[in-house]
């Protein structure tokens, strides 16, 4: 006896003979299907992750080392030159990555818990970024008259502004109870939008113009939903594309601002201070500027894997 057949089984079977097409992918499952080939990016989505993870459990790890990133540690520190006594910044079983000289903090903790500011900041800012710069965008490229040419100005007038200068600036004179991690997410998500907002103006001029645009309006809805229920979703690709390229350039910008003294306030611990205060002592130790250096170029060339892979991945010329 022949063995019987599911009719869940044959049901693709039938559908292929009866002349049904064949199940097609998205361009967003297309792009995925990329990404996931792509060694570089997958790479760097694990350095990510380790990144992350580091930075959410930053307090249990540091319990685990038993030194917290703002305790001081004077006696394990030369009380001649103020350097850490040993080696390569004074590491040993107790100070993993050793201490900083003349005030005895242990790197590792500071390394720890600036992760966890680098990326609240970074992510947060390039949020901010996204969302003026996506909304802001495509409203100028749906509406094109005077809607189109005040937002253009607009983002002309902001993309004029010196933004280093200005962000110190802007920063220095803003009060100090103001918190300084949302303060810098604002100013730089603040200056950084009008970039996305150009592009994806660009692409709504093109997409409004599109076979499903007028479709949609034939059918009734409105300009508003239009915009946020048929022009947006189309550009979750580029929007995506675009945040995983800024990410690192925004790690970069909170490290500078902190290098420069109007960052981060001390004690809290950033990668920019660390570097700040390595400086005097580099041509002694390298360890204490090698450390939060290579923290720093780490991360950032992880995102750049990682953008680079969904660059390409949404390319649809791509040829991975």
């Amino acid at each position: 006896m022949a063995p019987s057949l599911d009719a869940g089984l044959l049901e693709p079977v039938v559908g292929l003979a009866a002349g049904a097409p064949p199940p097609t992918r998205g361009p967003t499952a297309i792009a995925f299907s990329r990404l996931r080939r792509d060694k570089g990016a997958i790479a760097g989505i694990g350095v990510i992750v380790f990144i992350v993870l580091v930075a959410l459990f930053a307090k249990q790890i540091t319990e685990l080392t038993g030194h917290g990133p703002n305790e001081t540690y004077p006696d394990v520190l030369n009380q001649d030159n103020g350097l850490p006594v040993g080696s390569f910044g004074g590491a040993n079983g107790h100070f993993l990555l050793g201490v900083e000289p003349g005030i005895g903090r242990d790197i590792l903790s500071r390394i720890v818990y600036g992760a966890r500011v680098s990326l609240v900041i970074s992510l947060g800012s390039t949020l901010l970024t996204i969302v003026l710069g996506g909304v802001v965008g495509a409203i100028a490229g749906f509406f094109p008259g005077k809607v189109d040419l005040v937002v253009s100005r607009v983002m002309d007038l902001l993309l004029a502004f010196p933004g280093l200068l200005f962000t110190i600036a802007l920063i220095g004179v803003v009060p100090d109870n103001f918190p300084r991690e949302l303060l810098i997410i604002l100013v730089l998500g603040g200056l950084g939008w009008p970039y996305i907002g150009r592009l994806v103006r660009t692409l709504v001029l093109s997409l409004r113009e599109r076979e499903f645009i007028e479709a949609a309006r034939a059918s009734g809805a409105g300009e508003w939903r239009i915009l946020f229920k048929e022009i947006l979703p189309n550009l979750s690709g580029p929007l995506l594309t675009y945040a995983t390229l800024v990410i690192p350039g925004y790690v970069v910008a909170e490290a500078g601002l902190s290098y420069l003294g109007v960052g981060i306030k001390p004690p809290t611990a950033s990668w920019g201070d660390m570097l700040a205060n390595a400086t005097p002592y580099y041509s002694v130790d390298a360890t204490y500027l090698a450390v939060p250096g290579l923290a720093l170029f780490v991360t950032v060339f992880a995102f750049n894997l990682l953008g680079d892979g969904v660059s390409e991945a949404f390319n649809p010329k791509s040829r991975r």
